[in-house]
């Protein structure tokens, strides 16, 4: 107690020296304070009127007195007045306090709902003509439009006060996987058949329903094609699936195969004719045709031969040594060890046998029919019979038989016809005989030719046949048979069935048959088909043409049309002889030289007006229009004619006809 009295009288000690420092200045400035106030707009205070002071009194904030200004109106707030001690004035607005009618029914907008003013509305501000503004109150929604794969829904809102609503989008539910394979029992395997690989559509397995594309590509293809494969290779499948709203979509591989087909060559020869079927400048010795082994492959398919077997004949290869010239095929070279073959070659012209003969009663025609073996013949062609050197005319083509047989104007090689002739009688015709045109194929007496004789197996004969036989010679072409003597070359006396030999003669003992290198035939006797053959050689083939001759008596050289090795036929009406004879009496003498080198080799003579001709030094006759030459003997003049046993016999050089033709009238005196 004692020390808290001792602290007490030393801070009053401590005061009163303060006091006396205070009233010890004061009375050293003295201030005498204005009464007047000084304000500004937040504090109020009295200044000392001492001259050349400038303190002030404390400033002191306002304390305002309010009262009423402006009463409250319709859209305008209440204003007072608030006045200070010190004088200084101040005015305030009552926000709140103006006066609007307000209606009852919400009124609202994205932003909330509000009651809204139904006063006149002149106020600067719009704020105050709404009342009890609020944001709406959703409830939880109704969906209108569900969601769906690739489906956007809807889903409604309402505000719970003022029924205000609004929509929102659903997000679309993102397409499920998918799972894409090719069934297990698809067929991705199979041998070539000339029919399109497609792979069906429904064995692609996917969850969805999305449309399916199948595309193939090749080995050596560069993008995909719709287009299924056909030929033999290895091709990739891919098929594609199209995604879906509820599906996505996707694609998938897999590889097929189509086999090459293999194919057996079959038994028997293959014939060839020459420049058929060209292929890069070789032609297809052994085409044959497999369609009918390969479920319906319409196509050839070539058996390629090594370049050394083209030439005419008959030929034997091992089978190791050919190959399929088409990538779809293989060939079974273990069927055979070796096949043969033959390539033959038809003149460039028409030729036909005769196969049957018609005539008609009160007709002078005759009907041949025949299967055309080569070439193309029309109505009113000029065609020789080979075997008796006479020219007939072609009145008529019917093609087909019997009542069904309908008029052509042409026919052509490998089609039956028949062909209404004239200009010999049916006593004269044989079956078999060589229809061709004029100028085109020879008649010889001896040709050459390849044999193979035939097997047992084959209809051959268990015999060997022996050089020097004389069997019947068949032309399947012409279906005529005639003898011919077989001879073989020198050092073979026989030949084995199944044996081929080359440099064989036939002779058709004196007669002149229709011949040419690659035309085939057959060798018959004892029944039995022997040996086949195919001319490889005829002889010196040296041919009479026209040259270039002078004109004898002013008259125009004719030239001929050729025939054969001693035969050419001078064609009576042609323009030009025409020109010439135009003006012969009946009783004039015609005169017709042959002529070489300016010197007459032969000649013929005919007096019009009696159709009767004489020939002096060549054999002839008039057949038709046709004047047909046959040269028999030597004349003495000889530079490229030689005599042999009564014949002319051409060597060396094509030797050069010129044909003179004189008008000599009746009284001797020649034109």
């Amino acid at each position: 107690m004692k020390r808290k009295s001792i602290f007490t009288f030393c801070a009053i000690a401590l005061m009163f020296v303060l006091s006396l420092s205070i009233l010890t200045a004061c009375n050293k400035n003295k201030h005498n304070f204005s009464s007047e106030w000084k304000n500004d707009e937040q504090y109020h205070w009295h200044e000392c009127t001492t001259k050349k002071h400038t303190d002030t009194t404390k400033k002191t904030p306002h304390v305002f007195t309010w009262t009423e200004k402006t009463p409250a109106g319709v859209h305008t707030d209440k204003v007072e007045k608030g006045v200070c001690e010190c004088g200084y004035e101040t005015e305030k607005t009552i926000s709140g306090t103006a006066t609007h009618t307000y209606g009852e029914e919400w009124k609202k907008d994205a932003s909330g709902h509000w009651h809204e003013s139904t006063c006149d509305a002149k106020a600067p501000t719009h704020d105050v003509m709404k009342s009890d503004f609020a944001a709406h109150t959703f409830d939880e929604g109704v969906v209108t439009k569900p969601e769906g794969y690739g489906v956007v829904g809807e889903k409604k809102f309402t505000c719970t006060v003022c029924e205000y609503s609004k929509t929102e989008e659903i997000p679309a539910l993102d397409a499920k996987d998918n799972a894409i394979s090719f069934a297990n029992d698809l067929v991705d395997e199979k041998t070539y058949d000339g029919l399109a690989f497609v792979i069906d559509p429904a064995k692609v397995n996917r969850k969805g329903d999305g449309e399916i594309t199948i595309t193939y590509k090749g080995e050596n293809d560069t993008a995909f094609s719709e287009t299924a494969p056909i030929n033999a290779g290895e091709y990739t499948v891919k098929a594609t699936v199209k995604g879906t709203a509820e599906w996505k979509g996707g694609e998938i591989t897999t590889t097929i195969m189509i086999n090459k087909r293999e194919i057996t060559l079959p038994a028997g020869v293959f014939v060839r004719k020459l420049g058929e079927n060209l292929e890069s400048g070789k032609f297809g010795l052994t085409c044959i045709n497999v369609a009918a082994d390969t479920n319906n492959v319409v196509e050839w398919v070539t058996i390629g031969v090594p370049e050394t077997y083209y030439a005419i004949g008959i030929h034997t290869i091992g089978a190791i040594a050919l190959t399929v010239d088409n990538d779809n095929f293989e060939l079974n070279k273990g069927a055979y060890d070796t096949v043969r073959f033959t390539v033959w070659k038809a003149p460039d012209s028409f030729y036909a046998g005769i196969q049957d003969l018609y005539t008609f009663s009160g007709s002078s025609e005759v009907l041949i029919t025949t299967i055309i073996a080569n070439g193309t013949v029309k109505k009113g062609d000029q065609l020789l019979v080979n075997e008796i050197g006479k020219i007939i005319t072609v009145n008529k083509i019917k093609k087909g038989t019997g009542t069904s047989a309908t008029e052509v104007e042409t026919a052509t090689a490998g089609e039956e016809v028949g062909l209404y002739i004239e200009g010999v009688t049916r006593a004269e015709l044989n079956r078999g005989y060589m229809l061709s045109k004029p100028d085109t194929i020879i008649g010889y007496s001896k040709v050459t030719v390849t044999i193979r004789s035939f097997t047992k197996d084959e209809g051959g004969q268990n015999a060997p046949i022996q050089t020097g036989i004389k069997p019947n010679v068949a032309f399947a072409d012409t279906f005529g048979e005639v003898t011919g003597e077989v001879t073989f070359p020198e050092g073979t006396t026989f030949l084995l069935g199944g044996e081929m030999l080359e440099g064989v003669t036939i002779d058709f003992q004196g007669k002149k048959v229709p011949a040419f290198v690659g035309r085939r035939f057959t060798l018959k006797a004892g029944g039995k088909t022997i040996a086949e053959c195919i001319v490889t050689a005829v002889p010196n083939a040296t041919r009479v043409r026209s040259g270039r001759m002078f004109v004898t008596g002013g008259v125009e050289v004719i030239e001929p049309i050729e025939l054969g090795e001693k035969t050419f036929a001078v064609n009576l009406n042609r323009s030009d002889l025409g020109e010439v004879l135009k003006n012969a009496k009946d009783t004039d003498t015609i005169e017709i030289k042959f002529i070489n080198s300016g010197k007459d080799i032969a000649k013929y003579t005919c007096t019009p007006g009696t159709g009767a001709g004489v020939y002096n030094e060549v054999g002839g006759r008039i057949v038709g229009s046709y004047l047909i030459v046959e040269f028999y003997k030597n004349t003495g003049y000889d530079p490229k004619l030689t005599g042999n046993n009564g014949e002319w016999v051409f060597t060396g050089d094509d030797i050069f006809i010129g044909i003179g033709v004189y008008i000599k009238p009746a009284s001797g005196s020649g034109t």
